[in-house]
């Protein structure tokens, strides 16, 4: 996922190739306000991704190769390393990571403690850390 001027974008590869959908919002994302983002996959062969109570965008995934993600490697929230940054889709726009504020994440029911997470300490000490807390300075 991404924020593209301020409107989400997701971006995904099911084994058919790059597919980059434009997540339904009236106004860009980029307001100083929290969101809620929800991506769920209420059958195996659709996805929805919705941003507060706006309406879901809805994805079509039947003729994909593969019906499961593959959540086996590394998982970046808010960028990835400079050195993989060739790895990424074509179609993802930002290449140089989020800068901005994530009040939670939560897989599969599981609520993720992103600072304890990052278990790369060049993010924790690069020009951009991650840290607790949020500010709008």
């Amino acid at each position: 996922m991404e924020l593209v001027d301020g409107y989400l974008y997701y971006i995904y590869d099911m084994g058919g190739g790059d597919k980059r959908i434009h997540v339904n919002t009236p106004e860009p994302l980029n307001d100083n306000k929290w969101h809620d983002v929800s991506l769920f996959r209420p059958q195996m062969d659709q996805q929805q991704i919705r941003v507060d109570s706006n309406q879901a965008t809805v994805d079509d995934m039947r003729g994909y190769s593969s019906r499961h993600f593959d959540l086996k490697g590394p998982l970046y929230v808010g960028g990835v390393l400079k050195t993989r940054i060739y790895q990424l889709s074509m179609m993802i726009s930002s290449r140089k990571g989020f800068l901005g504020c994530l009040a939670s994440l939560e897989i599969n029911g599981k609520t993720i403690d992103l600072l304890e997470a990052a278990t790369n300490k060049d993010m924790l000490n690069s020009a951009y850390p991650v840290s607790r807390g949020c500010s709008s300075e």
